[in-house]
């Protein structure tokens, strides 16, 4: 079985069953390079700040629960939160927390009741949660999750940029994965 860890390693494929193809993860350098995002956009995707207190700068801020519980894939044990990061009403952010069984009862709050309360506000506000590991995806927009409702979002951006932050807790990894949708790349290009 592969770890957390080493499933997004820079340049390695990984599947999320909510996307239709295998993901590959890159490095900064990737990102830097990359001629379609304005500086701003990088900037957000490299932010290694909380992401949570960011989109409470830009309006109105809310979480809408899409999904959280076991994956189907139970032998491994992993545990799945899904959500659309919003801002003035409108879905700026897909985001997807993975935990291994073992680490769901061992943090210091409990994950399975957030329900509507950003994950970003626990992460940072516990300083014995790490971030050790940041890494870069982009999907053509007709790849993104089914789980997304398209219906309000304009069709400016072909492209969906994401990345993988790696966390860990007593010596356990877990893994948030943020993906921008159109609304946010939008407004970051303001």
């Amino acid at each position: 079985m592969l770890s957390l860890q080493s499933r997004f390693r820079s340049g390695a494929p990984m599947h999320l069953s909510c996307f239709s193809l295998p993901l590959t993860w890159h490095s900064n350098h990737f990102l830097i390079q990359e001629k379609q995002l304005c500086k701003r956009e990088k900037l957000w995707l490299m932010s290694k700040d909380s992401l949570t207190q960011k989109l409470k700068a830009q309006g109105f801020f809310h979480v809408e629960l899409l999904y959280q519980g076991w994956t189907e894939d139970v032998e491994n044990g992993i545990w799945q939160r899904d959500v659309l990061l919003c801002v003035n009403h409108k879905p700026w952010i897909f985001a997807r927390t993975a935990l291994p069984e073992t680490l769901l009862l061992q943090l210091p709050f409990d994950i399975s009741k957030l329900g509507t309360k950003p994950l970003g506000e626990q992460l940072f506000n516990h300083p014995q949660i790490k971030q050790t590991h940041l890494s870069f995806t982009c999907i053509p927009k007709v790849m993104q999750p089914k789980i997304i409702s398209t219906e309000n979002y304009n069709n400016e951006t072909p492209l969906i940029w994401g990345r993988a932050r790696r966390f860990t807790y007593q010596k356990q990894d877990f893994s948030v994965f943020e993906f921008f949708l159109d609304n946010a790349q939008k407004a970051l290009r303001g």
